[in-house]
Order: C-alpha cells, then sequence, then structure tokens
C-alpha cells in the first residue's frame, strides 16, 4: 500500500510505503546533486536534501535502484538524536490520541 505524502515539483515524490518513506526521482535523490534543479527551488527541497544526505551518512537510509527509503524502524533514533524535520514536516501534530477497545466481549 502507497500513500504519496508531498511532491517537489514534477520530480521528486515522497510515499509512505509498506516498508518505510520512500523518495523518488528520475535518479534515487541521495545527494544534492541527483536532485532535478527544478525541484530544489520548491519551497523546503533544499532542506530535504540536505536532512537526506546527512541521514544517508549516518546509515539510516537504504538506497535502491529505483528510490531510497528510510525505514519506520529507524524514525525512533531520527526523531531523538538527530536533529532533522524531514519525518514530520508535511504532517500537522495531532494532541489526540486514537484508543480502540471493546466494547462487550
Amino acid at each position: 500500500m502507497t500513500f504519496s505524502i508531498h511532491k517537489f515539483g514534477t520530480s521528486i515524490e515522497i510515499a509512505a510505503e509498506t516498508l518505510g518513506l520512500t523518495f523518488r526521482g528520475p535518479r534515487p535523490p541521495s545527494t544534492r546533486q541527483d536532485w532535478p534543479q527544478a525541484a530544489l527551488v520548491e519551497k523546503g527541497a533544499w532542506r530535504t536534501s540536505i536532512e537526506l544526505e546527512q541521514l544517508l551518512e549516518l546509515g539510516l537510509i537504504e538506497e535502491h535502484d529505483d528510490c531510497i527509503r528510510i525505514p519506520y524502524q529507524n524514525f525512533g533514533s531520527i526523531q531523538t538524536d538527530i536533529p532533522v524535520s524531514l519525518i514530520s514536516a508535511w504532517t500537522a501534530h495531532s494532541p489526540f490520541l486514537l484508543k480502540i477497545d471493546r466494547k462487550s466481549d
């Protein structure tokens, strides 16, 4: 299952997939040089490209032939140890907690 999260222009797409948060472009956008210039001028794209490079250097991103992926199990480390806003940049914070419980047996 795939949910589109954000797009930078028409070339870089961010999606939530089964195995993690994926970034796809004409080439896997693991470094700023791999990003199309039209995508880098979009709001937040420059910061995102730099944060991806940092996470790649730390080994928290998987590189694949068609994309780069941040596995969900790495989100905890990213949120607590690394000052990047990448994994929460396109979602609004919600103070509500969803609880599902049974009504009766």
